[in-house]
C-alpha cells in the first residue's frame, strides 16, 4: 500500500509541475497576446493618420493645380508631405490606388509651378519657394561679391 501511495504521490507532483509550466506558458502567451494587440492599436492609429494626411494633401495638391497662388508659396512643404505619405502607401497599407491618386495630383502640382516659371521667363516678378527666398538673399549682397 506505500509503494502505491508514493508512485501516486509521484505522478500528482508530475502533474502538478506539468500544470505550473502550462501555466507559465499560458502567462507568456497572454503578454505576447497583450503586446500584439498594442502593437495592432499603433498600427491602427498610424493607418489613420495617414488616411487624414492622404486626405488633406489630396485637398491641398488640388487647390495647387487649380492655381492657389497662396499654396505655389508652399510647394516645398506639400512635396515633403508628399514623400511621407508615399512611403507609408508604399510600405505599409500597400494602397496603390491611392498612391497613383498621389502621384497624379503631383503631376497636376509640377505642371502648375511650370507655368509659373513660364510665366517668370516672360518677366512675371513673383517667384516661387526656394527661388524666392535665394533671389531675395542673393539681392542684399554687396557688388564686390556678385564679381
Amino acid at each position: 500500500m506505500a509503494r502505491g501511495y508514493e508512485r501516486l504521490t509521484r505522478e500528482y507532483e508530475r502533474l502538478t509541475g506539468l500544470y505550473d509550466r502550462l501555466a507559465k506558458g499560458f502567462e507568456r502567451l497572454t503578454r505576447e497576446y497583450e503586446r500584439l494587440a498594442g502593437l495592432y492599436d499603433r498600427l491602427a492609429r498610424g493607418y489613420e493618420r495617414l488616411t487624414r494626411e492622404y486626405e488633406h494633401l489630396a485637398g491641398l495638391y488640388d487647390r495647387l493645380a487649380k492655381g492657389d497662388d497662396q499654396l505655389t508659396r508652399e510647394y516645398e512643404h506639400l512635396a515633403g508631405l508628399y514623400d511621407r505619405l508615399a512611403r507609408g502607401y508604399e510600405r505599409l497599407t500597400r494602397e496603390y490606388e491611392r498612391l497613383a491618386g498621389l502621384y497624379d495630383r503631383l503631376a497636376r502640382g509640377y505642371e502648375r509651378l511650370t507655368e509659373l516659371y513660364d510665366h517668370l521667363a516672360r518677366g512675371y516678378e513673383r517667384l516661387t519657394g526656394l527661388y524666392e527666398r535665394l533671389a531675395r538673399c542673393m539681392s542684399a549682397w554687396p557688388d564686390s561679391m556678385s564679381a
